[in-house]
C-alpha cells in the first residue's frame, strides 16, 4: 500500500466518524456563531459601561470564551477536512474558511503572546518599564529583587491558602485572601513602640471633608501638612500651660527633616545647635559641623553676626550607605542646597520661622502632652485661640468657615491597614485590587494593596514585600523631552495631548526623536506607542501616559480578514457563474 492510499483510507475513516462529522456540522456552527454573537455583545456592553480591564475580566479572560473559540476553530478546520478532496466550486469556501482560521490563530497569537501594558514618563527623564495588568507578589531582600509570583485577579473574593509568599524561609507565610476590587485605608492603633499619632478632618461649609494624618516618629507619617491656605503641625509640648498661654509670644524656629526610603531623622533647633553631635535613623547618618544663628556670606566665606537667629545656617556632614558629603542649609532659602542635585538619594525640609513669627498663613498647631491633645490656632505672631481636643468634637476655627474634629488620637500608636470590598462604579476606574498575608515574622496578618509595599527586619535582613503590576523591561527607552497639552478654544479642557520623545538605547543615549500623538501612534520594535492620557499636577513637572501593544498575531489578523472577504466575493461571483451554467443547460 502507498502512501497516497494509505493516507486516502485514514482520511475517509476520519470523515465517517460520528463525532467529527458533529464537529463540522451546520447545527454546531450555527449554536457557536450564536454564542459568540451573544458573548461579544455581553463584552462590548461591559466595555462601555466601565473599561476593557472590566471586559476582560468579566468576558475575554473566562475559560468558558476561549472554549468557545476552540469549538469555532475545530468547527471551521473540520468543514473543510469532512469535503476533502474539493472539487473547483468548492475553493472559495474552503478559502473563507482557511481566513476564519487564521483570524482565530491570529487571535490566539495576542492573546497568549502579546503584550498590552502601559508607561508612565516624567518630562525630563527617561524610562524603559512597561506595566502590564497581570498582578504579582515581589519579595526583596536588602533591596535586591530574590522572587515574583503571580496572582490572578479574578472577579471573585478569594479566601484561603492561595499560596506561599516567594522567597521567604520556611515555613513561608502564605496568601489568605484576595480582593479583586478593594478599597485600602489605615487606621490609627496603640503601638507602645510607636509616638504620638492624630487624625483629624477639616470642614467647610459646601465641600467636602479633608481628612490628614500628622504623627512623630513614625516614617510613613510627617509631623507637618501645607495645604496652601494653612499649614499644620504636630509637636511634643513641655506642659499644658505653656501651650494654652494665648498671652505668650511665639519662639524662634529652624528645624531640618532628611527622608531616604523609609529612613526619616528630624533635627529640631536644639539638635543643630550641638556642634559635633551625630544623629542617625535607618542608613541615614547626619553629623552637626557648624551652626551660625545670624549667618553671612562674605569673602572669606561664612561668618556669624550675632546670636540672635536672625539667619541661621548650618553646616553638616551627611552619610548615606557608603557615601559622605557636606550640605549647608540656610533657614532664609530653604529650597537651597550645598550639594546641589549629585546626592538625590536624600530629601530634605527645611522650615525657619524667626521669633513672633512673619508668615501670614494661618497655622494649627498641636501640641501632645501625655494623654493631652490641644490646639493653637496662629497667624502672622499672634495667637488668636488654643483649647484642648476631645474626640468627635465640632470646633470652629479662626480662620475663615473652617471646623475641625478629630477622630482618632494616639499617645503611641501605629497605622494598620484595613481593607473592604467595593463595587466597580459605571464610568470610573476599577477599583484596586489587595491581598492579605498571613502571619509571619513581622506579626500580626497584613493587607497589601495593589502598588503597595510594607518592609521588616529579620535575622539582620531587610526584607519588603510589595503587590504590584507585572513589568518588563523594553530592549530599547522612551525619554520624554515635552509634553504639550492643546485646550478647546475658550475653555481649560485639554482636547489633544502631545508627547516629543527621544528613543534611547539601553545606556541612555539617543537614538532618533519622534512626536507621539493621540492620532499619530509610534512604532518601534515590534511596539506600537499611543498618546493615553497625561497627569499634570501643580507644582510637578508633567507625565505623559502612553499605551504600549505589541501582537504578534496582527498580520495574520488582518490577512485572514482580507482573505475571508476577497473569498466571500469569489463565492458570490462563482455561484453566479454556475447559476447562469444551469439556465443555459
Amino acid at each position: 500500500m502507498n502512501m497516497k492510499n494509505w493516507a486516502q483510507r485514514n482520511l475517509e475513516v476520519i470523515q465517517a466518524n460520528p463525532v467529527v462529522r458533529f464537529m463540522a456540522s451546520v447545527k454546531l456552527a450555527v449554536i457557536t456563531m450564536g454564542s459568540l454573537g451573544a458573548i461579544l455583545s455581553v463584552g462590548t456592553i461591559v466595555e462601555s459601561r466601565y473599561n476593557g480591564d472590566m471586559a476582560r475580566l468579566v468576558v475575554y479572560d473566562q475559560w468558558w470564551f476561549h472554549l468557545v473559540l476552540v469549538f469555532l476553530f475545530f468547527n471551521v478546520l473540520l468543514a473543510v477536512v469532512v469535503r476533502w478532496p474539493l472539487r473547483r466550486s468548492q475553493y472559495p469556501f474552503a478559502c473563507i474558511h482557511l481566513g476564519i482560521l487564521l483570524v482565530l490563530i491570529g487571535a490566539a497569537a495576542t492573546q497568549f503572546g502579546g503584550i498590552d501594558g502601559s508607561m508612565e514618563i516624567a518630562e525630563g527623564s527617561a524610562s524603559r518599564a512597561l506595566r502590564l495588568p497581570e498582578t504579582v507578589v515581589r519579595t526583596y531582600v536588602n533591596e535586591q529583587l530574590v522572587a515574583e509570583s503571580q496572582v490572578t485577579r479574578t472577579l471573585w473574593h478569594r479566601e484561603g491558602d492561595l499560596g506561599a509568599v516567594p522567597g521567604m524561609p520556611d515555613p513561608a507565610p502564605r496568601i489568605v485572601e484576595a480582593i479583586p476590587f478593594s478599597r485600602t485605608y489605615h487606621r490609627v492603633v496603640p503601638d507602645t513602640q510607636g509616638g504620638p499619632l492624630v487624625e483629624l478632618a477639616l470642614l467647610a461649609i459646601g465641600s467636602e471633608p479633608t481628612t490628614l494624618r500628622l504623627g512623630l516618629d513614625n516614617p510613613l507619617v510627617s509631623p507637618r501638612e501645607d495645604l496652601g491656605l494653612m499649614a499644620l503641625t504636630l509637636e511634643r509640648t513641655a506642659s499644658v500651660a505653656s501651650f494654652l498661654d494665648t498671652s505668650a509670644r511665639m519662639p524662634a524656629k529652624f528645624e531640618l527633616t532628611a527622608r531616604a526610603g523609609a529612613d526619616s531623622l528630624h533635627l529640631s533647633l536644639a539638635d543643630l545647635r550641638t556642634t559635633g553631635k551625630t544623629f542617625r535613623s535607618g542608613a541615614i547618618s547626619v553629623q552637626v559641623k557648624e551652626f551660625l544663628p545670624d549667618a553671612q556670606i562674605g569673602a572669606s566665606g561664612l561668618s556669624n553676626l550675632s546670636d540672635t537667629l536672625r539667619n541661621p545656617a548650618v553646616r553638616l556632614h551627611v552619610q548615606r550607605l557608603d557615601s559622605s558629603w557636606e550640605e549647608i542649609f540656610y533657614g532664609r532659602v530653604p529650597d537651597f542646597r550645598f550639594s546641589g542635585d549629585r546626592h538625590p538619594e536624600i530629601s530634605w525640609t527645611v522650615r525657619y520661622r524667626p521669633e513672633g513669627g512673619a508668615s501670614q498663613t494661618p497655622l494649627l498647631r498641636l501640641g501632645t502632652s501625655g494623654d493631652t491633645l490641644m490646639a493653637r490656632c496662629e497667624k502672622a505672631g499672634r495667637i488668636l485661640s488654643a483649647f484642648r481636643i476631645s474626640l468627635g468634637q465640632d470646633i470652629p476655627l479662626p480662620f475663615g468657615v473652617l471646623h475641625l474634629s478629630v477622630g482618632a488620637f494616639e499617645p503611641r500608636g501605629s497605622l494598620r491597614d484595613s481593607c473592604v470590598p467595593v463595587d466597580p462604579q459605571p464610568g470610573r476606574d476599577l477599583p484596586q485590587p489587595a491581598v492579605r498575608v498571613s502571619a509571619g515574622p513581622w506579626g500580626p496578618s497584613r493587607w497589601v494593596p495593589l502598588n503597595g509595599v510594607f518592609t521588616w527586619n529579620e535575622l539582620g535582613l531587610r526584607r519588603a514585600l510589595s503587590f504590584e503590576g507585572r513589568r518588563v523591561s523594553l530592549p530599547f527607552g522612551i525619554r520624554l523631552d515635552k509634553f504639550m497639552i492643546g485646550n478647546d478654544p475658550g475653555t481649560m479642557q485639554a482636547a489633544s495631548y502631545t508627547s516629543d520623545i527621544h528613543v534611547v538605547d539601553s545606556a541612555g543615549k539617543p537614538l532618533d526623536s519622534s512626536r507621539i500623538a493621540m492620532n499619530k501612534p509610534l512604532k518601534r520594535g515590534g511596539f506600537t506607542f499611543y498618546q493615553a492620557s497625561f497627569a499634570n499636577a501643580p507644582g510637578k513637572s508633567s507625565t505623559t501616559v502612553l499605551s504600549v501593544n505589541r501582537d504578534p498575531g496582527r498580520f495574520l489578523k488582518y490577512f485572514g480578514a482580507l482573505l475571508t472577504v476577497l473569498s466571500i466575493a469569489w463565492h458570490v461571483l462563482e455561484r453566479s457563474r454556475l447559476g447562469r451554467r444551469e439556465t443555459s443547460a
